[in-house]
């Protein structure tokens, strides 16, 4: 069963935004870099999983976003999957079973209600 929660898709979108910006602050003047330099600057960015999925590089060799990716990737904010191999349930014992150990995570761990969306470190 796949599940949907608008605030997981909201925080989603912000993670997204902040990951996309720090990327094309990354590779803004990488067309004025020699093809070594674009190829190591390349390779240190696909090191990184969160800009490594929004990168691509041209024919020439250039440096851009992914903007396919990244429309992807959008489609799926705020979806999970939920799996049980009791065949048994019903979507909606599922999901309210689900939703009970949802808050029950929440109770044992109270922080995580008030975290903010991660925050990436300042560029280099």
């Amino acid at each position: 069963m796949i599940a949907h929660n608008p605030e997981r898709a909201v925080r989603d979108q912000v993670v997204r935004e902040q990951i996309l910006a720090r990327l094309e602050l990354e590779i803004a003047a990488a067309d004025k870099l020699t093809a070594t330099k674009r190829a190591e600057l390349y390779g240190a960015l696909t090191t990184k999983p969160a800009f490594n999925r929004f990168l691509r590089k041209t024919k020439t060799g250039k440096l851009r976003v992914d903007r396919s990716a990244v429309a992807r990737e959008a489609k799926l904010d705020g979806k999970y999957l939920l799996r049980t191999s009791d065949e048994s349930l019903t979507a909606e014992d599922i999901a309210r079973l689900q939703g009970a150990l949802r808050s029950r995570t929440r109770l044992a761990r109270p922080e995580v209600n008030n975290r903010h969306a991660p925050r990436l470190p300042p560029p280099r």
